[in-house]
């Protein structure tokens, strides 16, 4: 059983950075698992502090005393060698209570992130559903919802490899499977100055394989900036023949039209959908005032959701210079 003040580090870990996370409990009788180093602080020391100025600070210390290779070791023996500048015990409060409502406040920012993201979500079935529909300028009510294949909707073509043109520097970025996540970002960070095959607004960029679970077969990314991403293998570029490009982007990333395409995913080490499948997939086509009023609202809060994070980004990095300059 813990003690209030306890520090926790793994005792092992796939990677020496594994055993470098502390954290201090701050009450007693917590029951302890296995496979940890507690730490007690003595009286006139301050837990709390101990986990923020090792963690953050004497981290990389920590690692290089970790042993072994598939699985690393870290052993209290080894902890005892550590030596440690120390300020006083008042010094020592107020600076865990200082870093943990920093701590708090980019938890209160990720927490405001989470509920926008569960915001969107929800409004994004309700509105694929129907179960909530736009008007008008004049508070009429659209027509009725067509259905369409995608192949109506979009020109659809594979794209080339260009791994031969992949370098550490350029102007351009090629987008392959591994450049679009599970949620329909553009992740894409291979350079080149290969200048061909530019991607432009008008399109759409779907994995057409995947190795890690399917997770992004069906998923689609948008492209906001024309003569700069490079269309490479393993995706399916869709350009836009009718329709919103910013609605489409939603609806191909709804649920029901995103569950289809990777349901339709064929293989095993690599799943691969076919040309036909994406083709034939049949998407909701509202009238396109209808359309651009679904884009415009759900980018409204997409526009949120990435102010969140970049205020947490901002948070975090802030934390992590003053403890630099605190902990020197």
């Amino acid at each position: 059983l813990s003690k209030k003040n306890d520090v926790l580090i793994p005792s092992s870990g796939e990677t020496a950075l594994d055993i470098s996370s502390l954290s201090c409990i701050k009450e007693d009788d917590v029951l302890l698992g296995g496979d940890l180093n507690v730490m007690r602080p003595h009286k006139d020391y301050d837990g709390e502090f101990f986990a923020y100025y090792l963690s953050n600070f004497q981290d990389k210390n920590i690692a290089k005393l970790a042993q072994g290779h598939s699985v690393v070791h870290l052993y209290a023996s080894h902890l005892k060698t550590l030596k440690i500048i120390l300020p006083t015990l008042p010094e020592q409060k107020k600076i865990a209570g200082f870093l943990e409502s920093t701590d708090q406040w980019i938890k209160n920012l990720q927490n405001q992130k989470e509920f926008f993201e569960s915001y969107k979500k929800g409004m994004m079935q309700k509105i694929f559903s129907q179960e909530i529909r736009f008007k008008d300028d004049n508070e009429n009510n659209f027509p009725k919802w067509e259905e369409k294949k995608l192949v109506e909707v979009f020109n659809i073509t594979a794209g080339q490899t260009k791994s031969k043109h992949i370098t550490s520097t350029g102007e351009n970025i090629i987008v392959d499977m591994g450049g679009i996540s599970s949620d329909g970002r553009l992740i894409a960070n291979k350079y080149t100055s290969y200048s061909k095959d530019f991607l432009t607004t008008n399109d759409l960029v779907m994995p057409k394989d995947d190795i890690g679970g399917g997770f992004i077969i069906g998923r689609v990314a948008r492209i906001y900036i024309n003569n700069k991403y490079i269309c490479g293998d393993h995706i399916f570029k869709l350009t836009k023949l009718q329709g919103d490009i910013g609605y489409l982007f939603y609806a191909v990333n709804s649920f029901k039209v995103s569950r289809s395409l990777r349901k339709k995913a064929n293989g095993t080490a690599q799943l691969g959908l076919g040309r036909g499948s994406v083709d034939n997939q049949i998407t909701p086509f509202p009238a396109l005032p209808e359309q651009q009023k679904i884009a415009e609202f759900l980018t409204s809060v997409d526009n949120l959701i990435e102010s969140k994070q970049q205020q947490i980004d901002l948070a975090e990095n802030w934390k992590k210079g003053l403890m630099q300059r605190m902990f020197v």
